[in-house]
């Protein structure tokens, strides 16, 4: 993928510090990543494109912004996923250009999540793509969404009008002059391993799996079961799990099929968040227990302050999955607790929690 290893200077911004401004975009929404040849089709128009908003801005403002295709120099997750990481606690603000897919794209989600839940960084929010309310809802009630700054609106870039467009450049700008840009560039070293993100109640610290840790993590045909952490390999993102029963196969997982086995918490569940839970029993000699499936949230309603969640099978049996054929199976789930569901861990957090390991 030749378009992660060229780095381009603009003229007239610096180089020699860590960019102040970090530009966080869904490809999927970008007219020159089409034109480029890197997407298939793309949703949005000439003035919503986030690479052409961090151009414009850099123009004005004489600093670099940062953009993935300019400062990433891996495309293994691993390599990956720590350099935004680095690029997030080295910036000082986040432009985060928010639409459906945006919030749809799971590298997104992570991205947007570790910056507002863990790192606490300040966000201008910037509405791309195609505006329509339906959209906007799904974003908005998104594990995204739900953490994003309030009382402020979002600077609209889905109308296709160059004069709109150019006024939210200009004011952009104008906040950006006003707050970050107006204090003195620091002297600083690029983000390194001693840089923890902070630890909360709101931090995604707790769903990254541990060695030891009580897990749920997947088998085999999209079969999930309780197992425990034996250990991590941070160069290929794999866990190798013990399972609760005595099965000696398919102990080794992608860290993206492995949730930590508690509760998962109601602000880090959203519209089209990516969970776990519970449809059908197994059994293995004399052991047996509920089989949990991988599933994605397609609807929240909250009573009496008790929320519910309703969702659907992400696989079917088309992709192999086991419990399609069984008689317990429905496609859907209705009125699950976070008591019932898991939440996988965020792959730029967790590589955080094992990186000074």
């Amino acid at each position: 993928k030749q378009w992660y290893q060229r780095r381009v200077r603009v003229a007239g911004c610096s180089s020699e510090h860590p960019p102040r401004v970090f530009l966080s975009y869904c490809w999927s929404n970008s007219k020159s990543s089409y034109e480029a040849g890197q997407l298939r089709s793309y949703v949005g128009h000439d003035y919503s494109d986030p690479r052409k908003i961090k151009a414009d801005i850099e123009e004005r403002i004489g600093e670099k912004v940062w953009l993935d295709i300019e400062q990433l120099n891996s495309v293994e997750d691993s390599g990956m996923f720590g350099q935004i990481a680095d690029g997030l606690k080295d910036s000082s603000i986040v432009l985060m250009c928010v639409s459906k897919e945006y919030t749809n794209s799971q590298n997104c989600q992570m991205e947007a999540n570790f910056a507002l839940r863990s790192l606490h960084k300040t966000a201008l929010v910037l509405e791309v793509g195609t505006g329509l309310p339906g959209d906007r809802n799904d974003w908005m009630r998104s594990s995204v969404g739900m953490v994003l700054p309030v009382g402020e609106e979002p600077y609209i870039f889905t109308a296709e009008n160059p004069d709109k467009y150019t006024e939210n450049i200009e004011r952009i700008c104008g906040r950006l002059r006003e707050t970050v840009l107006s204090e003195p560039i620091e002297a600083k070293t690029p983000a390194s391993s001693e840089d923890e993100p902070n630890e909360d109640k709101n931090s995604l610290r707790a769903s990254v799996p541990m060695v030891g840790d009580a897990v749920v993590a997947h088998y085999a045909a999209w079969q999930f079961f309780p197992a425990k952490v034996a250990s991590f390999d941070k160069g290929s993102m794999k866990y190798t799990v013990d399972w609760d029963d005595p099965d000696p196969s398919c102990r080794v997982q992608p860290y993206h099929l492995v949730a930590v086995n508690i509760t998962a918490t109601d602000d880090l569940i959203g519209i089209g968040s990516s969970i776990l839970f519970k449809q059908g029993v197994y059994r293995f000699g004399d052991s047996t227990g509920d089989v949990w499936n991988l599933g994605e949230i397609t609807d929240i309603v909250e009573e009496d302050g008790v929320k519910y969640y309703s969702g659907k099978h992400s696989k079917t049996a088309a992709d192999g999955l086991a419990v399609a054929t069984w008689p317990s199976y429905r496609p859907t789930f209705e009125r699950a607790r976070s008591h019932d569901l898991r939440l996988f861990p965020n792959a730029i957090e967790m590589l955080q929690a094992y990186r000074n390991l």
